[in-house]
């Protein structure tokens, strides 16, 4: 039998304010009809108007039921089916597109608030997958008190990702497996729902779209992070990050990792804890000469909040000596192409990768003509960020970002 695991996303129109989604409409989904069995219309979720609900993309799953409301009656409940996969960087999803439109004439209907707040994100045990749920930007985390959701901001995404752990109930009190994302003025979003990790075996999982207001429960993340990078300066690490407003924050970890998906927490920093004005705060490690190394912050709040900053990298030491002058287009939607402006004189490699490491196309050096310039073929890959990872033999390596659209 397939193993069936239930996440709940709970959305919440307001038409009035962020301090009045108590009195916020319910968005009834309700019997939705198809002519192609990719877009799905959902008649009168609030009066006057219709959602409609596309497949727009997929890797790894495909739909099992586009809704059941044998348990509740006005909530979107997709199954999802998910094939086997052998990675721990391996991502699974559906990337469904939400619409409004007005029921009478099929214009857009723009919703003044939209909060969407995801129930029992939650793991499948250590060395399995983590449930995931990305939500088109612009959007605004607001984390849940409480909550161990990792969250990501990206260009095209806020991304929540669970931990290991497993619950065995859809549990609206369970606040561990609870985070929320805000919308303003919306009428147009994208939802990616799916696991990240190894599926060792064929399965289903039951997502629920509930229009419930949960706004009491979740709080304002504690910092606006800007301006974080990472830089070598003679045998040490500089780590150094701004913010813009801190509030109820307590500290940032700076956690660590040599290959950009396993990471382990190498110091803290006191925050300012209450500000409106910029604060500049920095942390020195020690640096690694052998390979690169990532490097991300964990924001944390006096009440235990906490959400993850995006990861920045640093090449090694004795870095490879092929070195990458340009990448274009970037963005791309077919074809990349890399210029170098340096050889190494010993065999190097080059790769495709994802934010996780999952290696998606390489080549040698030996095995192409012309190793003064490349060209990958990405037309098949999923949008969102990716990155070229040129390593010589010696374990080196250099990261160049590109996006793909």
């Amino acid at each position: 039998m397939k193993n069936t695991i239930k996440i709940i996303i709970l959305t919440v129109l307001s038409l009035i304010s962020d301090n009045l989604f108590s009195q916020a409409p319910y968005l009834r989904f309700r019997k939705p009809t198809t002519s192609d069995n990719i877009t799905y219309k959902f008649a009168h979720v609030v009066s006057g108007t219709d959602a409609f609900v596309s497949i727009i993309g997929s890797r790894n799953a495909s739909i099992n039921k586009i809704d059941d409301s044998s348990s509740n009656a006005f909530a979107w409940q997709p199954f999802i089916n998910y094939g086997r996969t052998n990675s721990s960087s391996d991502t699974s999803y559906i990337d469904f597109r939400i619409v409004f439109k007005n029921s009478s004439n099929g214009n857009n209907v723009t919703l003044n608030n939209l909060a969407v707040s995801v129930v029992d994100l939650d793991g499948s045990g250590l060395g399995s997958y983590r449930e995931m749920v990305a939500a088109s930007k612009p959007s605004t985390p607001k984390g849940i008190l409480g909550s161990t959701i990792s969250s990501v901001t990206g260009i095209l995404f806020n991304t929540f990702i669970s931990g290991i752990v497993s619950y065995s109930n859809i549990d609206t009190n369970n606040f561990v497996a609870m985070t929320q994302v805000d919308y303003s003025n919306v009428n147009t979003l994208t939802l990616r729902v799916g696991v990240v990790g190894r599926v060792s075996s064929a399965t289903t999982r039951q997502s629920s779209f509930y229009f419930k207001p949960f706004n009491s429960l979740n709080i304002v993340l504690p910092v606006k992070l800007i301006d974080f990078t990472a830089q070598t300066s003679e045998n040490t690490n500089i780590i150094s990050w701004k913010t813009t407003s801190e509030e109820n924050a307590n500290r940032f970890e700076i956690y660590k990792s040599d290959n950009g998906a396993n990471f382990i927490k190498v110091g803290e920093v006191a925050a300012t804890g209450f500000s409106q004005s910029l604060q500049s705060y920095s942390f020195v490690d020690q640096a690694n000469s052998e390979s690169a190394t990532f490097y991300r912050l964990k924001l944390i709040d006096n009440d235990g909040a906490s959400a993850w900053s995006k990861i920045v990298s640093i090449a090694a030491t004795n870095a490879s000596t092929t070195k990458v002058q340009s990448v274009y287009p970037n963005p791309t939607h077919g074809a990349i192409n890399i210029n170098f402006s340096q050889l190494s004189e010993s065999s190097f490699n080059v790769q495709i990768i994802d934010a996780f490491g999952k290696v998606y196309q390489q080549v040698n050096s030996d095995e192409v003509s012309d190793i003064n310039a490349l060209s990958f073929d990405v037309t098949e890959l999923a949008t969102g960020i990716y990155f070229i990872k040129v390593s010589d033999e010696n374990g080196n390596a250099e990261l160049t970002k590109f996006i793909k659209n």
